[in-house]
Order: C-alpha cells, then structure tokens, then sequence
C-alpha cells in the first residue's frame, strides 16, 4: 500500500512538473495572414508577437485559416528585435510543414535556448542572431542558412542534407562539425579549426585560419580564392581538390588519400610532416599556358637574408612501403593549349628517394600516355613536350590529300 502511494505521488509530481514546463513555454504559431511582419501582431496566433523568456515563435505552414494555408513569409525588419526562448522554422516530422525567415540588416534575433530549422525550411539573414543553447542554430532535414554580407551568428550546428552558404562579410564564431551529407560554401573569413564529416563536402572560397580536416568520403574544395592558414593532413579516404592556397601549417597525405592540385594551386606546407606516403594520389592539372600548382615544403629547406621561408625544402617520400603500396602521381595536361613547345613543370619544391619519385610520376594528355615524352631533370622538375595526337596528324594529312586531289581535278 506504501509503495503505491509513493508510485502515485510520483506520477503526480510529474505532472505538476510537465505542466510547469509547458506554462512556462509560451507557443506562437505564424499565422502570415496580414503582412510579411514579424513585429505586426495579428501575424501570429492569438493576435499576439512571441516575446520573452517563456516565447517559442514556430514557423511554419499555420493549420488555420484557408486551406491550404499559403501564408506570408515571415521578415523581422530592419533595426527591429527579438528576444525570446525558442525559435522552430519548420515543423518537426513533418515535410510538408516548412517555414522561411529572413533577418533583415541590423535586425537582431535573440534565444535563451533553441533555434531549429527543419523540413526544408530556409533563413537568409543580414542580421544579427545569438541562440542560447550550447548546440546553436541546428539545421536538418534539407533546410537551408543563407547569412549575407554584414550577418553575425555566434554558432552554426548542420546535419541531415542541409544546406548553408556563408558569404563574404558575414560571420559564425563556431561551426560545429558538419556531418550528415551536408553542402556548406564558405566564402567568408572564420578562425577555428573545421572537420567536415560524415559525406559532407565544403566548397572554400573565404578563409578559414585553423586547420582543416575530413572525415567525410566526399570530395573537398578549395577555390582559386579559398585559403586554408593552419594543417590540411589527409589520410584514409579523404579527398580535395586545391585551386588556392594552403599555408601557415602542415600539408600531408597518406594512407589512401587523394589531392587534386590545380594550375592556381598554391601549397606551401611548413615543418618535419611534410610527406606523401603510403597508397595515396596525387593529380596535378596543368592549365592552358603550362601553369602548375606545386607541392612545397620548408622542410630543410633555406630562408631568405630577412628570414623568410624559400619553400625549397624536400617532402618527406618513400615511394613504396614494407606492404608494397606505392604513391599515385599523374600529371594531366588535357588544359594545355600550346603543342609542339618544350615545358618545364615543377611538381614538388624537392622530395626524397628522388628518383622512385620520377619513376612514379605519370603524364596523360586527352586519355593518352604521353609519359615517354618528359624527362626527369631534378628538383622536382620534369621537362617535354605536348604533341597532337597521331590521330589528329592522320586526320590533318588526309584532309590535305583530300584537298589536293579535288584541286587537281578542278585543274583538269
């Protein structure tokens, strides 16, 4: 009898408890039907504008009204202000329930908790936005964050296919670990250290000053404008593709790694752990006038009468291991637009074992292996020579035969 009492004071007690929680969480539901305003108060249920520390706004299609209800996007306006505990863009578990936020410049959006968005909902911001939960503004389920030019957010947290373009001029303090399939574009400047994982890929444009690095399977990115000041160390699967600029740290591949390195490409990788190892590859794309991006490394390598780095130093290289991988090298030359002309490309500032490394070294052009037409000269260096195809001289000799026979005919 004692025991059920007790069992009955308890689910009591919870209760009391769960409707304190509620009473103290204040649910508005955006309504839209009236104007696209935040602050206009026959927007939201109740004719009434979520505010305070109990407030929880929920955007998304309201279930009142016509239906189907097609209201107004929701706009917090310029120099307008929200304070309040919860914000929900999108309704959970519901796809066809999504809702679209725009902050407008210097606007400011304020939670004591959380900030959701879900269901392929969206927020574009130019203003300020401050979450008070640890876990930040969480985006998933193929939501997606645009924040422009002059935005400021204190923490981004993305999952489950969203979506988030940062431009240039907007700012995050932290970006949580993206995972989960996620595309995120980068085109501002951050300064902590990012993981991209779980197949999700960023496309670098801006600056990140940290280090990078991927747990991801996908194929990372950084632009011609895109500079990475801190380690990029790859291993396993990891993959990019470097059109810009990597410096300030550590630049290393192993394991099965894979880098792209374009014609724009500027690698300058600082220190002992400077190496290429193990059964990881490495493309070079020659661009159109014979430009390469270069593999280079300080690591014993020489400084200027100022002390500035030369970047001449040697990579660390094996070229096979007790196990019998061996690094990938390839060269393509699809890009380059002047034949018959002699070139030199420096693939690597200098590197171990040198001559494996020449031996590795590949060259196609147009799906073709051209590599008997480039020579090992040191310091990194392989010369040659970019023919056309026989093909095409086959093609070219025929058509003037052709031409020949038609003129001597015309003549007749």
């Amino acid at each position: 009898m004692k025991n059920k009492t007790l069992l009955i004071a308890a689910v009591w007690l919870g209760v009391l408890l769960m409707s304190q929680v509620y009473a103290q969480n204040t649910f508005r539901d955006w309504e839209g039907v009236d104007s696209n305003d935040w602050m206009t108060p026959t927007n939201w249920q109740d004719d009434t504008i979520p505010e305070g520390e109990s407030a929880t706004a929920r955007i998304y299609n309201s279930t009142t009204g016509s239906d189907p209800v097609v209201p107004y996007n929701t706009v917090l306006r310029e120099d307008d202000s929200a304070n309040l505990r919860n914000v929900w863009i999108g309704q959970a578990g519901d796809a066809t329930k999504s809702g679209n936020l725009t902050v407008e410049a210097n606007a400011s959006l304020t939670t004591t908790e959380n900030f959701f968005i879900r269901n392929n909902s969206k927020l574009t911001s130019s203003g300020a936005i401050s979450v008070g939960n640890v876990n930040g503004l969480i985006v998933s389920d193929s939501a997606e964050v645009i924040l422009k030019n002059g935005s400021t957010l204190n923490r981004l947290n993305l999952s489950s296919d969203s979506t988030a373009t940062l431009e240039s001029g907007s700012s995050v303090t932290e970006i949580l670990n993206p995972r989960d399939n996620v595309q995120l574009t980068m085109n501002n400047s951050y300064s902590r250290n990012l993981i991209m994982a779980g197949k999700s890929i960023l496309t670098l444009n801006g600056t990140i000053n940290g280090n990078f690095s991927t747990d991801s399977t996908e194929m990372q990115y950084i632009g011609a404008t895109g500079t990475v000041n801190g380690n990029v160390q790859l291993g396993g699967n990891d993959q990019i593709t470097i059109a810009g600029t990597v410096q300030g740290g550590t630049f290393s591949l192993n394991g099965t790694g894979t880098a792209v390195i374009e014609s724009t490409a500027n690698i300058l990788s600082d220190g002992e752990q400077s190496w290429l190892y193990a059964d990881a590859s490495v493309t070079w794309n020659v661009g159109a006038n014979g430009e390469i991006g270069t593999l280079r490394t300080n690591r014993g390598g020489t400084s200027t009468d100022d002390g500035e780095e030369n970047f001449d130093g040697e990579w660390r290289y094996t070229g096979t291991t007790q196990s019998g991988e061996t690094v990938s090298l390839l060269v393509v030359l699809d890009d380059y637009e002047i034949d018959g002309e002699t070139i030199a490309l420096q693939l690597v500032s200098d590197i171990q074992n040198e001559n494996v490394f020449a031996e590795e070294v590949s060259f196609m052009w147009k799906g073709k292996d051209v590599t008997d037409d480039w020579t090992w000269i040191g310091n990194g260096t392989f010369n040659g020579i970019v023919i056309p195809e026989p093909s095409t001289y086959a093609l070219l000799t025929g058509c003037l035969a052709l031409i020949a026979v038609m003129l001597c005919r015309h003549r007749a």
